[in-house]
């Protein structure tokens, strides 16, 4: 058996406010909710990137902080993911408008080892990064 012939299934992201959380993945940037689990602690929500690439936002913990990051010291494991668009301008002034904070504006990278893309960063409402690209070369 070889884990890497798989595909990405999702990515997990615990909420500070679910609702909140479900408002930017859903109505900012038009991902699609596709499921949702109860656990005994907490509650999950899937939501389709669009591809069958899916993110999945648990809600705070009924009750306690169990498995609740420490998000004030930025003790998050994640540090972005990246989200292929082809107009990351457009995406980042999109999200500006609906209220979120621009770590990096839409800005075009050209490397020495042949990397090109535009890339751009927003941060979501749990502090998550989100990077926009759009990658012009191939690796």
């Amino acid at each position: 058996m070889n884990p890497t012939q798989g595909k990405f299934h999702h990515l997990a992201i615990q909420s500070r406010n679910l609702e909140e959380s479900l408002h930017f993945y859903i109505d900012v940037l038009g991902m699609k909710k596709v499921g949702e689990i109860t656990l005994s602690t907490k509650k999950g929500v899937f939501i389709d990137m669009g591809n069958g690439s899916l993110i999945e936002l648990f809600s705070p913990p009924f009750e306690g902080d169990a498995d609740l990051p420490d998000y004030e010291n930025s003790k998050l494991v994640l540090y972005h993911f990246a989200i292929a668009i082809e107009d990351v301008a457009g995406s980042i002034d999109h999200c500006r408008q609906a209220g979120y904070p621009i770590i990096k504006e839409a800005t075009h990278l050209k490397l020495e080892d042949g990397f090109e893309a535009t890339i751009g960063f927003v941060e979501g409402p749990n502090g998550e990064r989100v990077e926009f690209i759009n990658q012009y070369s191939a690796w």
